[in-house]
């Protein structure tokens, strides 16, 4: 086969590459039908996730009616039945291929995009909570040019963990024991359209129960832990529980002193230091006896809470805490 000048060199190799697919076919069969298909493109190539467009393909061959086997690259992105009905599921691009059956087999593909109904967006990006502390749960469904009229905008919202972080009925993200959930917002009727945000339930670091210093309760001037003696002021820091409790301060395992803490009037975050004073010379009120024997010993501070609900169907919370460190008492 020679070429023409001013024949375009292009156009002519894509006609003898698709003579050439054309006849392979046959080569290996010579009675085998030979067939031929071309396939409509979607309109604008494009369809709406959770919605339903009929692609169209036209086959014939030089003897019988051919039957269609319809496939699709991705199926995360979209689907089609037998009938070459092809449905959106989640917004991204995949290949349609319609092939003739048999031993004439050709086949012809087009592209796919999928374009969500709604924009679906929840805000902020991220839920940083203590347990048993709610946020705000912002969702925005915002319809596209492309969305269909009446189509539904309901959503279904779940959480990889519903014992860490939900969505409760009033709108806000509740929080329950601590670690890291994924709220996930998606269409009813197009499920592959959606978000999802982490929510991390956690106490901070500095926020957590421990002793800032020590005292003389008579002066204020500052002690060295390694020599308690007499009357001391522990400061302790530590995370003001919204159910209330109590603070305690144990040397060698006994309780040195214990203060109640009243429910805060306004929940909230709140790292409180308060001053607890012990009597490191406390003797039996029977025998005598010190109550805490010299020489070395471990000083807790300890923030005692009560079980709290967990989220429905978890497990109680306790957000208890304790800081431990080695003092040393001295005979006053």
């Amino acid at each position: 086969m020679e070429s023409s000048p001013d024949s375009p060199a292009v156009p002519r190799r894509i006609v003898f590459a698709a003579a050439v697919a054309a006849l392979a076919a046959a080569c290996g069969d010579p009675t085998a039908p030979r067939c031929s298909i071309s396939l409509d493109r979607l309109p604008s190539d494009l369809v709406v996730a959770g919605t339903s467009v009929q692609a169209v393909a036209r086959a014939s061959c030089d003897r019988g009616q051919p039957t269609l086997r319809w496939s699709i690259s991705d199926t995360t992105v979209a689907t089609v039945d037998a009938n070459g009905k092809v449905t959106g599921r989640t917004p991204g691009d995949a290949v349609l291929t319609a092939e003739t059956v048999g031993g004439g087999a050709v086949r012809a593909s087009t592209r796919v995009h999928v374009e969500p109904p709604y924009d679906v967006i929840i805000t902020p990006r991220r839920y940083d909570l203590l347990p048993r502390f709610r946020q705000a749960f912002n969702l925005s469904v915002v319809p596209t040019e492309l969305t269909p009229p009446g189509f539904p905008s309901t959503v279904d919202i779940r959480s990889s963990d519903s014992c860490v972080a939900i969505v409760d009925a009033q709108g806000f993200v509740s929080a329950g024991r601590a670690g890291t959930a994924t709220l996930s917002v998606r269409l009813t009727a197009a499920p592959g359209v959606r978000d999802s945000v982490p929510v991390v339930v956690a106490i901070p670091t500095n926020g957590r129960t421990f002793v800032v210093g020590f005292t003389d309760a008579a002066t204020g001037a500052t002690v060295d832990p390694r020599a308690l003696r007499g009357r001391v002021t522990v400061l302790v820091n530590f995370l003001y529980p919204n159910t209330g409790g109590r603070i305690e301060i144990r040397l060698g395992g006994r309780v040195a002193q214990s203060l109640l803490l009243a429910p805060p009037q306004v929940p909230g975050a709140v790292v409180a230091r308060l001053p607890v004073t012990i009597d490191v010379d406390a003797r039996d009120a029977t025998t005598g006896a010190r109550r805490f024997a010299e020489g070395a010993q471990t000083l807790e501070a300890a923030l005692v809470v009560p079980d709290q609900p967990g989220l429905p169907g978890c497990p109680v919370i306790n957000l208890g805490d304790v800081d431990a460190q080695q003092v040393t008492l001295i005979a006053s």
